[in-house]
């Protein structure tokens, strides 16, 4: 089932990337005891894959539950993202938070009709894989624009596009993410490489578990708990050496270490940070407690968002990284 939240993030935004490719069909009457026919039938579902892939949008492919032709990663202008294999829509990524209980519905069933193509594009819907939640009010839009064919109040369509949400317009709009050289580069990094660009580009007004950071604060070993003096709470200087980001759930919450014992924080606030392929999301939460121990979060705000690649371009090779991934702690 959707989370509240996942449904009202699906309904508002709908972001949209595609991954995978559905195999085209290939058959051969007989078998040689050598094996030869069956790589014949591989070679060729994997030619007539590739032909559909470099053909664009097959729309009536899709329409039957081959997703081969939008293979792929397609995200909209913030980032966000839905991914597909060969069958269909395998997760959707929502300012760093993964779904995978999402769907995009082809067959009429109850008050959701069957997907059409009409106007040059194939209008479908994004639900629910538990059938039966999914009704009018739940369900939401969610198209493919082939190359050429214009969806009224959006732009660019001089490329294969995909669609979802209530309203018109560029942010429910989603393109394909060439994969390169470079991108595959950053799947190759390790996770402590991943962890030092994220803390280079945290946003400002950061939170610390002990307070606002920045990646030069970290750097020097600065840091600016509050506590409250004459009934106000006020930042203090204190030092401290190396950090760690703690995996909590599908996030990380930064950590400084060897604070000083007699240092007592009072922010009600800590930072957490999303890792998702490219993108890295930065939140701020609010929490029940206060001091040292910190209870579950009550409400979060993103605060930034940044692309690994870009922060990789900008300190690959740079002092700034060598210090930055010397002073993180693993557990």
């Amino acid at each position: 089932m959707f989370t509240k939240k996942s449904k009202i993030a699906m309904a508002a935004a709908c972001a949209v990337i595609v991954i995978g490719g559905g195999s085209a069909l290939a058959y051969v009457s007989g078998r040689s005891n050598d094996g030869k026919a069956e790589k014949t039938v591989k070679s060729d579902k994997n030619a007539k894959t590739s032909a559909k892939k470099s053909a664009g949008m097959d729309l009536n492919a899709i329409k039957s539950g081959d997703f081969s032709s939008v293979a792929g990663t397609w995200k909209n202008q913030g980032g966000d993202t839905y991914v597909f294999d060969d069958h269909g829509l395998k997760a959707a990524i929502f300012d760093g938070k993964k779904i995978t209980d999402a769907e995009v519905l082809l067959k009429a069933e109850g008050s959701v009709q069957a997907a059409t193509i009409k106007d040059g594009m194939l209008q479908a819907s994004l639900g629910n894989k538990e059938h039966s939640a999914n009704t009018v009010s739940t369900v939401a839009p969610f198209y493919f624009i082939p190359k050429g064919v214009n969806l009224p109040g959006t732009s660019n369509p001089s490329s294969d596009r995909l669609y979802c949400g209530q309203a018109l317009g560029d942010d429910n709009v989603f393109t394909k993410t060439i994969e390169s050289k470079e991108t595959q580069q950053m799947e190759n990094l390790s996770l402590k490489e991943k962890e030092a660009l994220a803390l280079l580009g945290l946003p400002e007004h950061f939170q610390s578990d002990y307070g606002e950071t920045t990646p030069d604060m970290i750097l020097k070993g600065q840091a600016k708990p509050v506590r409250k003096v004459n009934g106000q709470l006020q930042p203090y200087d204190t030092k401290f050496r190396g950090v760690r980001l703690v995996p909590e759930r599908e996030k990380y919450v930064l950590e400084l270490q060897n604070i000083p014992d007699d240092v007592y924080n009072q922010t009600s606030q800590r930072g957490v940070i999303y890792l998702d392929g490219d993108t890295i999301v930065y939140k701020t939460e609010a929490v029940i407690a206060q001091g040292k121990a910190k209870d579950e979060t009550v409400q979060d705000q993103t605060t930034g968002k940044k692309s690994m690649y870009d922060l990789y371009k900008q300190y690959k090779n740079t002092k700034k990284l060598h210090e930055m991934e010397k002073l993180i702690v693993e557990e």
